[in-house]
Order: C-alpha cells, then sequence, then structure tokens
C-alpha cells in the first residue's frame, strides 16, 4: 500500500508486474477496480460504467479545459468558444472559434471553414472546403462540397450543389441537384438531377426528376415536370 503521491503514482495498492508499480485498488473510488489508460477486461455492460453516481454533471477535458459535458438530463454539450458544434473526424477542424455558431457533423465535414458563421452542415464531406460563407444548409454526403465563400445556400441531397465555389441563394434538393453549378445565382432545382447540368446560368426554377436537366447557361427559365425543358442555353422559357 503506497501513501505518497509521486509522480503518477497516488495512495493506493498496487503490485510489481516485474517492471512496474500497477494500481490495483482505486480506495478513492470506494475500493471498486479502477479504470486503466490501455483499458479494462472484464467489464460487464450496465454494471461498469464510467461517470458520476452523485448528482453532477460528467465533464472531459483536453489540455484541462472542459471540452464535452454530459449534463444530468442527457444533454452532450460540446463546449468551445464558437458556440459551435462539432461531431466527425476533423469536422470542424479549421475553425477560428470566434461567434461563428456552426454545426458540423460528419466525417470533414465544414473542415476548412474559419470565418464562415451560422452554417448547418450534415453529411461527409459537406462542405468540406468552405472558409468563410455563412448562412448555408447542407445535408447530405458531398453536398455543398467545393463551397468556399458563397452563403444563403440550401444544398439537400448526395452531391447536391456540389461543384459551386462562390455561389450565393440557391437551393438544390434531390439527388445531384444543380450538381454542376459553379457561378449560377438565384436558381431553385427540387427533384433528382434537376439543373444537373447547369454552370452559369441564373434565376432558374427546375421542379421534377430531370427538369433542366442540360441546361447550361440560360437564365429565368420555370420547367415543372419530368425531363422538361430539354433546354441548354435558352432562356425565359416556361
Amino acid at each position: 500500500y503506497n501513501t505518497a503521491t509521486i509522480n503518477d503514482v497516488t495512495p493506493g495498492y498496487y503490485y510489481w508486474d516485474g517492471a512496474k508499480w500497477v494500481r490495483l485498488i482505486d480506495v478513492a473510488g470506494g475500493g471498486n477496480p479502477a479504470w486503466e489508460l490501455l483499458g479494462n477486461a472484464g467489464t460487464t455492460s450496465g454494471t461498469n460504467f464510467l461517470g458520476t453516481t452523485d448528482a453532477q454533471d460528467l465533464d472531459i477535458r483536453t489540455n484541462n479545459v472542459i471540452r464535452v459535458r454530459i449534463s444530468q438530463k442527457s444533454q452532450i454539450e460540446v463546449l468551445n468558444t464558437g458556440e459551435s458544434v462539432f461531431v466527425g473526424e476533423r469536422a470542424g477542424d479549421s475553425d477560428d472559434f470566434t461567434n461563428n455558431r456552426n454545426v458540423f457533423i460528419g466525417h470533414y465535414a465544414g473542415r476548412l471553414n474559419t470565418t464562415g458563421e451560422y452554417n448547418a452542415i450534415v453529411g461527409a464531406y459537406a462542405s468540406q472546403f468552405n472558409t468563410s460563407g455563412g448562412y448555408n444548409v447542407a445535408t447530405g454526403y458531398r453536398a455543398l462540397a467545393a463551397n468556399l465563400t458563397g452563403s444563403q445556400n440550401v444544398a439537400v441531397g448526395y452531391n447536391a450543389l456540389q461543384s459551386a465555389t462562390s455561389v450565393h441563394n440557391n437551393t438544390a434538393i434531390g439527388y445531384g441537384a444543380m450538381y454542376s453549378n459553379t457561378s449560377g445565382t438565384n436558381n431553385v432545382s427540387t427533384g433528382a438531377s434537376s439543373l444537373y447540368s447547369n454552370t452559369t446560368g441564373s434565376n432558374n426554377t427546375a421542379v421534377g426528376y430531370y427538369a433542366l436537366r442540360v441546361n447550361v447557361t440560360g437564365t429565368g427559365n420555370t420547367a415543372l415536370g419530368y425531363n422538361t425543358l430539354a433546354n441548354a442555353t435558352g432562356s425565359y422559357n416556361t
């Protein structure tokens, strides 16, 4: 039984494993086996746990700063100075932690964002290259993936609006909706592959599967229904 505190050895029962002293019993924890840094064996789900047995929240720290808190109400609170939530490998990795109030959920979601604010991004690689674009909503794998500075866009669906880098005020909903758009603005695309080929066309409205799918530069078109307006460059058609 050790009575002193020396480096990482604190009061408690230890055994000699042939090379070092290893803690056997955590006296401070009421005589329960301690959780080891390299993991434990022989645990029982529902019996062994990490947490508190009194009316206190559970805090998780890095560099001695609270980063995550699990409250008594089952809330998972992600704590940082930017009031943002990052969940997923490297999600929000470059955020400057000013009051950006972003939500990035998914593998690499919002990875390069620095000053962009009020973004709600959900999906692997969604909006991964965004740096300063704000007020965007992207949901789906690679949705709004290439965006750098564009703002006020909505992209919902696999690869929706994924090629745009600095466009604004577009709404793309559906698999591959507005997939190729690079600089077109103020477009509304609802339906799988609607406005799929559009690059620079603006002020278009496409509703329906493949609606305005081949439009590239046409402006001010309205297409409602399956495969309507198989048009590449014409403008102001309904």
